[in-house]
């Protein structure tokens, strides 16, 4: 469970950030990406829920940069634990990374359906590396859903054996 935590989120942070890195026209790419995830969510958030006009210019990419490290904060999360060598705290990282699985989803959606005016049909998705990005990004998502499923499911060994255990003990005496 713990190393799919930490998959899933290094697929998110590198289909999130790689192309920053991939493309050589890094200050092109920014200001493309920049302006897709604009309008990404001006027309899949703000157009159809709740109508409102074209005005959140300059808060879309930090909300962007906020939903990709969400994206990564399980597999923090897990990595911090293995260091400091304690027990992660199952149940919420389980909860942490379904809701990172499903808004990396939705990411992808709505990065699918605004990116034709960006850099051609996506739906092709060659191997360019907005391609590559988009399919760790999704991955990762996926991943990141079925560790978190796995999480919520699993249950703490310890408690059980030990109430198991303890009950003949007591008889026996």
């Amino acid at each position: 469970m713990t190393w799919m935590m930490i998959l899933g989120s290094l697929l998110c942070g590198i289909g999130g950030f790689a192309p920053m890195w991939i493309v050589s026209d890094t200050t092109a790419l920014v200001d493309r990406v920049v302006q897709g995830w604009v309008g990404l969510l001006e027309y899949c958030v703000f157009s159809d829920v709740f109508n409102t006009v074209k005005c959140w210019h300059h808060d879309i990419w930090e909300i962007c940069l906020c939903c990709i490290l969400f994206c990564c904060l399980p597999g923090l999360i897990s990595v911090i634990c293995y260091i400091c060598c304690c027990d992660p705290p199952t149940k919420l990282l389980g909860v942490i990374s379904i809701l990172a699985g499903l808004l990396g989803a939705a990411v992808v959606a709505m990065f699918v359906q605004n990116t034709e005016k960006l850099v051609g049909p996506v739906l092709g998705l060659k191997l360019t590396s907005y391609g590559v990005s988009l399919y760790a990004f999704c991955c990762g998502a996926a991943i990141l859903m079925l560790a978190g499923m796995d999480a919520l499911k699993s249950e703490p060994a310890e408690i059980n054996g030990n109430a198991e255990e303890e009950e003949p003990e007591r008889y026996l005496e």
